[in-house]
């Protein structure tokens, strides 16, 4: 371990030690080992693209990224679909968003619990090279979704009493709705485990 002499005090310090061929080569091994992932990864998304068709692909990105109630569940599916896509040719990226774009407007169905699919679809829309007429296109559709569903709001009939009462007291809901809402209440229940045969009791 070689000494170094500091200009300013005169003292001397311990200079950083080279790193070891052991270090070096689990160094390599690392880099290498990810190499390999990063291949691998391409090439499964590959057979993935060629194997699943769109209507599947969607039918999954309806059911794990937008009608489960599990926010954790969303996420996994969010993870997975945005891996898809970094490991995507050019082409079949802009097919995923294309996909995604045409399930835009069902969102409102949706309500919160579209939170990660909006989040991919706003990443992808920046990522991909998309030619004038298809960005136009997609901001039809945003624009058009958004002005339906702030025509409906407009027109509630309820609209009227809920800007008045907002006025002298805070209200934290739409308590005037004699239908509930489905969208906003969606509580995280979790899986449980039901016998047949309680089933049974319970329907008698």
């Amino acid at each position: 371990q070689s000494r170094v002499q500091t200009p300013s005090s005169g003292s001397t310090t311990a200079a950083p030690a080279a790193p070891s061929r052991k270090e070096r080569e689990k160094s390599e091994d690392s880099d290498t080992e990810a190499r390999f992932e990063e291949a691998q990864c391409v090439s499964l998304v590959t057979q993935i693209n060629k194997q699943v068709s769109p209507e599947l692909l969607a039918r999954f990105v309806k059911s794990f990224l937008l009608e489960t109630n599990a926010t954790t569940v969303r996420w996994q599916a969010h993870a997975l679909v945005l891996a898809i896509y970094k490991n995507s040719s050019t082409a079949d990226q802009e097919a995923l968003l294309d996909l995604l774009w045409r399930l835009w407007p069902q969102l409102p169905v949706y309500g919160r619990k579209a939170a990660q699919f909006v989040d991919l679809l706003g990443y992808f829309s920046l990522k991909t090279t998309q030619t004038t007429r298809k960005i136009s296109e997609y901001i039809g559709q945003a624009v058009s979704v958004l002005h339906t569903q702030n025509q409906l709001l407009a027109h509630h009939p309820n609209a009227n009493l809920y800007s008045h009462l907002a006025q002298f007291v805070e209200l934290d809901g739409y308590y005037l709705e004699s239908e509930p809402c489905l969208v906003c209440n969606n509580p995280e229940v979790p899986l449980t485990s039901i016998k047949l045969s309680s089933i049974k009791v319970h329907s008698t």
